[in-house]
């Protein structure tokens, strides 16, 4: 038999036994189809593409996170649970917020209505005044002066926006003699020293004289 008639005859060949195909190599154009599953071992990339084909993914409904990589855009991301997540927030302005609760909001004399800073001390300071006087615990104090016996200055670290505000305050003495001790702001027995801008005076002492005192307390309320 020549070479041609077998190979003619073999056109007509509809299936053949694959265990019967021993040797030699079968052309990929002769593979219609090839299930993934009869595949072993690794595909050489050069079987593969340099550009995978763009594929849909809208149908996809369990990718492994891990498997993942780059950034998933925020407009995939439908709901997302605050325990989720870790690390920090970038910082984001306030500028913008309006009706902040009052609990939650800065306090600080620049930051209050004019309503709001009426109501609040803007200035407050117990200091000891027998000997070196010292201040024990201030608010918006810058130093206090020592002028003579019951007769003391306070310079305000802000100064206030008028002198028309309003100093209140008491006095204590722990020692022999005259314990008890009054206070009083500006007039001080001797002279008279009116509420500046910046600081004001007050004295302590009895009715007959103005004496040291171990505990000096003045708050400050106005504009």
């Amino acid at each position: 038999m020549s070479t041609t008639k077998v190979t003619d005859a073999l056109r007509n060949v509809t299936a053949v036994d694959a265990a019967k195909i021993t040797t030699g190599t079968i052309p990929e154009a002769r593979i219609a189809t090839l299930a993934a599953s009869k595949l072993t071992g690794t595909v050489a990339d050069a079987r593969f593409p340099s550009t995978l084909p763009a594929t849909s993914g809208a149908n996809l409904t369990a990718l492994p996170a891990g498997n993942l990589t780059g950034t998933v855009a925020d407009a995939r991301i439908s709901a997302l649970t605050a325990s989720k997540l870790t690390g920090a927030l970038p910082a984001i302005s306030g500028a913008n917020l309006t009706n902040l609760p009052g609990g939650g909001a800065d306090t600080s004399l620049s930051n209050l209505a004019s309503a709001g800073e009426q109501r609040v001390a803007h200035c407050w300071i117990q200091f000891g005044g027998i000997g070196t006087i010292a201040i024990r615990d201030s608010y918006n104090v810058a130093s206090i002066t020592d002028h003579a016996t019951g007769r003391y200055s306070v310079t305000f670290t802000s100064a206030m926006p008028n002198d028309d505000y309003c100093v209140s305050g008491g006095a204590a003495h722990q020692g022999s003699g005259q314990a008890w001790r009054r206070l009083c702001f500006g007039a001080d027995g001797q002279s008279v020293s009116l509420p500046t801008t910046s600081s004001f005076m007050c004295g302590t002492g009895n009715y007959q004289q103005l004496l040291d005192c171990t505990q000096i307390m003045c708050v400050v309320h106005g504009d």
